[in-house]
Parts: C-alpha cells; sequence; structure tokens
C-alpha cells in the first residue's frame, strides 16, 4: 500500500468500481491478487476525471476471513509512483471500507507486515490502520538449541510435567481433519488454505522429515510443521501449536525437542521461526533454547467499526 496523508489538490481524479475490460489493468497495478485464494467480489479503482481509460490506482479485498483475535478481509491498495501524495489512495480506501460493511466483518488488514521503516506506514496511519499483531523472525541454531531443549525437557520430566506416553509421531502419519481444527483454531484463516499449506509442505521430504506431532490416535495435543522455506529452501518452523487444554509447556518442548533431532539428523546448521507476540509461552521458550532474533514486522488492521 502506498500513498500519504496529504489531501487532496483538488478534483482531478474519480473513484469507483472497475469495468470488466479494466480487470488487467488491475491485476498489474494489484499483482497480489493473482496468488489470492479467491479472488475479490469487485475491484475499486481511481482514474483521471472524465477518462477511465487512464488508471492511477486500484484497491480490493479478498473475501476470506484472516486472524482469529481481529477478523477481517486482506486487502491490498495501490497507486502509480506519480500520482502519489494527491489522496488517491485515502480516497480508494474510503470506498473499500464501504464495501467491506457490507460484509459485516469488522476490520480490513494490510496485506503484508511492515517494519518501522516501512514507507508504507505513513498512508496506513493516514488511512486509520493501528499495529496489530507482531511478528518476531527467529534464527534457530541446531546446536545450541538441541542442547538447551534437552535440559529443558529434562527439567520438565523430573518434575512429572510431561506425560509417559508423550512420544511424538511424524505430521504426516495425523489425519488431517485433527491438525486443521487445531491450526484454524489457533491461527484463523481458511481450512480449505490451511490444507493446502499442510499438505504442500509435508508434500517435500525435508517437511516430511521434520513435522511431527503429539498425537495418541484420539487426542492431537500439538503439532509442529517444518519444512523447506520457499525462498532459499532452507529448514523453517510454519506453524506451531499446542491444544489449549495442554499447554503447561510441555507439548512445546516436547515438539521442539523432537524437531532439533530432526535438524540433527539431517545435517542442518540452523533454522528459521516465525512467532507472534500472541503466543508469549512459545516465544519466550524460543529464546530460552538460544534462538537469535531477526526482525520484527507488525500487521495492520484498520477497525471499520470506528470508522465514520
Amino acid at each position: 500500500m502506498s500513498d500519504s496523508s496529504r489531501p487532496p489538490a483538488g478534483p482531478g481524479f474519480s473513484v469507483g468500481a472497475a469495468a470488466v475490460d479494466q480487470t488487467a489493468a488491475v491485476f498489474a497495478l494489484l499483482p497480489e491478487l493473482l496468488h489470492a485464494t479467491s479472488l475479490p467480489p469487485r475491484f475499486i479503482v481511481a482514474h483521471v476525471a472524465g477518462d477511465a481509460s487512464r488508471l492511477l490506482g486500484a484497491a480490493a479485498f479478498v473475501p476470506q476471513v484472516q486472524n482469529a483475535d481481529s477478523p477481517g478481509f486482506l486487502t491490498q491498495c495501490r497507486v502509480l509512483p506519480t500520482f502519489q501524495r494527491r489522496g488517491i489512495g485515502l480516497a480508494l480506501m474510503s470506498r473499500l471500507a464501504d464495501e467491506a460493511r457490507a460484509w459485516d466483518v469488522p476490520h480490513l488488514h494490510a496485506w503484508s507486515a511492515h517494519d518501522d521503516t516501512s514507507e508504507s506506514l505513513g498512508f496506513l496511519r493516514a488511512a486509520g490502520f493501528r499495529p496489530g499483531t507482531a511478528m518476531h523472525y527467529f534464527t534457530l541454531e541446531t546446536a545450541l538449541m538441541c542442547a538447551a531443549s534437552v535440559r529443558f525437557q529434562q527439567g520438565l520430566r523430573s518434575s512429572s510435567r510431561v506425560p509417559a506416553d508423550a512420544l511424538p509421531v511424524p505430521l504426516a502419519n495425523v489425519p488431517i481433519e485433527p491438525v486443521l481444527a487445531l491450526f484454524c483454531a489457533e491461527f484463523g484463516g481458511s481450512p480449505t488454505q490451511a490444507r493446502a499449506r499442510i499438505e504442500r509442505t509435508l508434500g517435500h521430504p525435508l517437511g516430511q522429515a521434520l513435522s511431527s506431532a503429539l498425537w495418541d490416535g484420539t487426542t492431537l495435543a500439538g503439532f509442529l510443521l517444518a519444512g523447506a522455506s520457499d525462498t532459499d529452501g532452507c529448514p523453517e518452523v510454519s506453524f506451531w501449536a499446542s491444544d489449549p487444554r495442554f499447554r503447561r509447556g510441555w507439548p512445546a518442548a516436547v515438539l521442539l525437542l523432537e524437531f532439533t533431532r530432526a535438524m540433527e539428523a539431517g545435517g542442518h546448521a540452523q533454522a528459521r521461526y516465525a512467532c507472534n507476540d500472541r503466543t508469549r509461552a512459545t516465544m519466550n521458550l524460543v529464546r530460552r533454547v538460544g534462538a537469535q532474533l531477526e526482525r520484527v514486522r507488525i500487521h495492520q488492521v484498520l477497525d471499520l467499526t470506528t470508522l465514520p
């Protein structure tokens, strides 16, 4: 998203729903939408007043609820660089917010998370977005992580906080339905989208080797999904969740130790891990096993219930 908070310099542009023959131009402005799990119900465009063929910007949301804490739709807005700082982006977002209200959702989410130096933050703030969930990105060194996780789990077992039958199994051997249920309860989002992500990760040999679960044939106490990074193939923890009934530290500890042992067996020196600030216990656990914080990115949320 990009624009600024400066008000319009008088007339010169119009905002409205895109015509069918403008679809290709909108996708050129918002290529992220080509990879969305569902298409927007409509696109909002800005064009030169009196000349609908000259697009200046576009915006849209994907009608699929994201984020369990602040349920809402992902949205993207972009204005051609030459025409930024004229209020076009704010006009697009205002119209898009009106459209979203008709779907009875309380929030819109910026398409991507941002760090504090992002140029887009000024526009998002002007449009009414606020900071939401913060994602913390860590690097996990296998040797340090394994030694620390062994000590941590030994302490839990010595105090009888880990059930004797808590033995991890390959996540690929667990029925997908309880995994999806726990995933969606923890992270929100679409079950269809979650299934695609899980199956894609487990379809890779590295995903099968690194992903595990605490499953006794009836109850899923937790799971850890890990595989190859889409960018460079480095091992990466994708998701790590525990059933709320078992959140006493031990599921995360058992799964972490299983992950580090699989990392050692595969000869992997390090992995990446992202954790949102809602899961304090897991984030503290990652820090206790020597993880190094690399960066923090914050999701931006627009509260539609408080807009005028």
